[in-house]
C-alpha cells in the first residue's frame, strides 16, 4: 500500500500556481503455485489545480498479471493495464488498455 500526496505551488508567467496530487496505490502478489504467480494492482489519484482556467482530475486504473518461472535463471509472464482519467476539460479525459508479455533469462 502507498500513499501521497503532493503540494506543488509555483509562480508562473506572473500566475500562481498550486496544484494537490493525492495518491493510492494497492499491489498484491499471490503465488497460485510454487511456480505460477499472479500480481494485482489497484490505483487512484486526484489532481486538484486552483490556477486560473485549470481543471481538477481524477485518474484510476488496475492491472493484473501472471507469472511463471519454469528455473531459478527464467521466467515467462504476462500483463493487463487498465487506466482511466476524467477531468473537468472533455480534451483531457481517457481510457486506455494495454497488454504485453516477457521473457526474463538470467546467466549466473
Amino acid at each position: 500500500v502507498h500513499v501521497s500526496r503532493v503540494v506543488d505551488g509555483r509562480v508562473s508567467l506572473g500566475a500562481e500556481v498550486n496544484r494537490v496530487t493525492n495518491s493510492l496505490q494497492l499491489g498484491l502478489s499471490y503465488a497460485l503455485a510454487a511456480k505460477l504467480q499472479v500480481d494485482a494492482g489497484l490505483n487512484t489519484s486526484r489532481l486538484d489545480r486552483s490556477d486560473n482556467g485549470a481543471a481538477n482530475e481524477r485518474s484510476q486504473g488496475f492491472n493484473i498479471g501472471l507469472r511463471w518461472q519454469p528455473t531459478r535463471h527464467s521466467q515467462l509472464g504476462c500483463q493487463y493495464n487498465r487506466e482511466q482519467r476524467r477531468s473537468e476539460i472533455a480534451t483531457l479525459n481517457y481510457s486506455a488498455s494495454s497488454t504485453s508479455c516477457y521473457g526474463q533469462l538470467t546467466l549466473r
